[in-house]
């Protein structure tokens, strides 16, 4: 059986970037043993010519960018398979592949990230000028980001007032916004390789198995030096992604304290209150006994 190729990172602008580049600047490198002779065979199954002008096409229209501490928003991926698969007759014969199952592979993979990332799914090339076909793929993961609603009252600001600057906020329709740890999928525990079994049970009846939970940038064989830098480009990405949850965790936590707060205060005036009312029927109590002694 044929193995899974899907190495999935978090992505930073800059990783989009230099995808791009090598999109259109299809020369040997010493990594991934382009042949510009076959260059002309590569295609887009999705988007623009480049994962940039697919980014600058979703800006466009009107999703809302990710926020700016955000290091690595977006998620690249490359999805492929063993050379057994493409070039079953003669695994070794680098360069080489059956044209029959490289069509039946992309219709497969593109079905299953449509029906995964959804409008989410913004690019996907397929390069087969390199020494196996594979594809590169760009996923924009966006939420439905909802107005923050205003945490305490302005600065003389009364009760009425702020209640309807809440319900304002509340009313207000929500922005498809860039945001990797606020999607739903992505942001799961151990999502990546939830994603991985997920393609790896849809490829299974074309005799492709899971493979190996590797994480390069590109599937081709790499030199010890640049096996090192993409570990590291990797490692370096999911410090920013944990950083970003440890930053929401306490944002959250500030949250939850200034809302104790709030209620605490709340349930402080309304005391108060209870109290002011109970002084009055009191002194009102009183003031009609004094009236009922007066008149007899």
């Amino acid at each position: 059986m044929a193995s899974l190729v899907f190495n999935i990172r978090p992505a930073a602008a800059s990783d989009v970037r230099n995808l791009s580049a090598h999109e259109l600047h299809r020369a040997p490198d010493g990594n991934s043993a382009i042949d510009p002779a076959r260059s002309h065979l590569n295609r887009v199954l999705i988007g623009p010519r480049t994962q940039s002008e697919a980014l600058d096409a979703l800006l466009a229209s009107g999703v809302q960018r990710p926020a700016a501490q955000s290091e690595a928003p977006y998620v690249q991926i490359v999805v492929g398979a063993s050379a057994e698969f493409f070039r079953p007759d003669d695994p070794e014969a680098a360069g080489t592949f059956q044209a029959d199952r490289v069509e039946q592979f992309e219709r497969e993979a593109m079905a299953w990230l449509k029906a995964t990332f959804g409008d989410d799914l913004i690019h996907a090339s397929t390069h087969l000028d390199e020494t196996t076909p594979h594809m590169h793929v760009l996923v924009a993961p966006t939420y439905q980001k909802a107005a923050r609603k205003p945490g305490r009252k302005k600065r003389g600001e009364t009760d009425a007032e702020f209640e309807a600057r809440k319900r304002e906020a509340a009313e207000r329709p929500t922005v498809r916004t860039v945001g990797r740890r606020s999607n739903a999928l992505l942001s799961a525990p151990n999502s990546f390789q939830h994603l991985r079994q997920s393609l790896a049970d849809h490829l299974t009846p074309l005799g492709i198995g899971y493979g190996d939970d590797l994480h390069p940038t590109d599937p081709d064989p790499q030199t010890t030096r640049q096996k090192l830098k993409s570990e590291n480009d990797y490692l370096r990405a999911w410090n920013a992604y944990e950083q970003e949850q440890a930053k929401e965790a306490q944002e959250t936590a500030v949250e939850a304290r200034r809302a104790a707060e709030m209620a605490a205060e709340r349930q402080e005036a309304l005391r108060a209150q209870e109290e002011a009312l109970a002084a009055r029927e009191a002194a009102l109590e009183r003031r009609e006994a004094d009236i009922a002694r007066q008149a007899e």
